[in-house]
């Protein structure tokens, strides 16, 4: 397996999945193994942990949901029919941006992530 420190830009077809790309491949010069490594602490500690500081205060949060919130409500709906019907993830009578934010950064992660052959 030959270890590429970037991911090219085919393998991100969405404005979500290019903004998570991006973050990637900055947070691979931190790591010997390039994005694998990024994303590998993704996986582990999620949005949660801090690790994307793009998604850490809850305005921001709630700004990148609203600006992908399309892609990430399909990503749900997808996800809902494979696992069985789950309640939207709301914070009172509203949907819980900051909530969706985190899943949808960490799902197009993934989605990138696999399509670049990090389970190769």
């Amino acid at each position: 397996m030959t270890i590429t420190k970037y991911i090219d830009k085919s393998h991100a077809t969405t404005k979500l999945e290019n903004a998570a790309r991006l973050w990637l491949n900055r947070k691979a010069q931190g790591y010997a193994d390039g994005w694998r490594g990024a994303y590998a602490d993704l996986a582990h500690g999620g949005c949660s942990s801090g690790i994307v500081s793009e998604l850490v205060y809850t305005v921001d949060c709630e700004r990148f949901a609203k600006r992908h919130i399309e892609e990430i409500l399909e990503r749900w709906q997808e996800d809902t029919e494979e696992m069985g019907e789950r309640p939207m993830p709301r914070n009172g009578e509203t949907l819980d941006l900051n909530w969706l934010a985190w899943y949808g950064f960490e799902r197009a992660a993934g989605i990138v992530a696999s399509r670049a052959g990090f389970n190769d």
